[in-house]
């Protein structure tokens, strides 16, 4: 979990470096908006979720990571099986994927909530 400062600190790198990124993500998608919003956010989720090292980084290298990550966010989505790209993920039986999260996994719950909050948060800046 981020302290207060930590917290502030990664929302200030987001903003000075999101609009910039997301441009590279959708050239990277070849002008798949909905590609490219999963990829930029994705990587700012992961970027959360290493930041204690991220945040140690000069920012010539945070940038290198942020497209290092974006690179193979980009490249997971496209190597992803029999995605619809007009609809987003479903499984065989044409569902909405679910991550399961085990009733004694207390861990599992709690990284499911601060994942949700990130991906909110995330969504405000953009104006979803």
């Amino acid at each position: 979990m981020l302290s207060t400062d930590e917290d502030a600190q990664f929302w200030t790198f987001y903003r000075k470096t999101s609009e910039a990124l997301f441009r590279k993500a959708y050239r990277m998608c070849r002008g798949h908006q909905a590609d490219a919003d999963d990829a930029h956010q994705r990587t700012y989720l992961k970027a959360l979720e290493h930041w204690p090292t991220v945040s140690g980084l000069t920012d010539q290298q945070r940038n290198a990571w942020l497209a290092t990550t974006l690179t193979r966010e980009v490249l997971q989505i496209w190597r992803t099986p029999h995605r619809s790209r007009e609809t987003g993920s479903h499984d065989d039986a044409g569902q909405q994927p679910s991550v399961a999260v085990g009733a004694d996994s207390a861990d599992a719950v709690f990284a499911a909530d601060r994942y949700h909050k990130a991906c909110q948060g995330i969504a405000r800046l953009e104006g979803c």
